[in-house]
């Protein structure tokens, strides 16, 4: 068995957020990639996002993907799929949402481009006044899907030693 062979993800992200379930597959994680809408970005890129996992065509009202949900340990979503109601009678679910700003927070209104994802993770900084070619938050994406599977399994270990049915909801930022 591999290290996360026991974890089972549903992974509706379609941009930012894709790597966070690539990085699951790859330490053994069964990995289901939602496709609920065509792919974004070119041929190289998509296939970066299913690597490692399976694809499977569900809308995101699909009766089969409110199955697939239930039967999950994590499900990773972008802010493009947020449906209500999803995976809320699985108790053992860590639900992470791969947004660039809270939705209810001071930043909500700010739009989300590679220029502002850049500036406000602080990687314009380091990298400095040269031009970068190519999609800007990929890198980003990478430090953040890393954090997100961090804390996807902390949340799992925390609700190990808390009381069943007890509910808590961390924020970053």
């Amino acid at each position: 068995m591999t290290m996360l062979g026991h974890l089972k993800v549903v992974d509706l992200t379609r941009d930012l957020g894709g790597y966070a379930g690539v990085m699951l597959a790859e330490l053994g994680a069964d990995v289901v990639q939602i496709e609920w809408a065509d792919p974004v970005g070119d041929a190289a890129e998509v296939a970066m996002a299913r690597r490692g996992k399976r694809v499977e065509r569900l809308a995101l009202e699909d009766a089969a993907l409110a199955t697939l949900v239930e039967g999950a340990d994590i499900l990773l979503r972008g802010p493009e799929a947020m449906p209500e109601g999803l995976g809320k009678t699985n108790a053992r679910l860590i639900d992470v949402a791969i947004l660039p700003f809270d939705p209810d927070g001071r930043n909500a209104g700010r739009p989300a481009t590679d220029l502002t994802l850049m500036a406000r993770s602080g990687r314009s900084g380091a990298r400095g006044a040269r031009a970068i070619r190519g999609s800007q938050a990929w890198p980003t994406q990478r430090a953040w899907g890393g954090q997100a599977i961090r804390a996807a399994r902390h949340g799992q270990a925390s609700r190990r030693r808390r009381p069943s049915g007890s509910r808590r909801r961390d924020r970053c930022g």
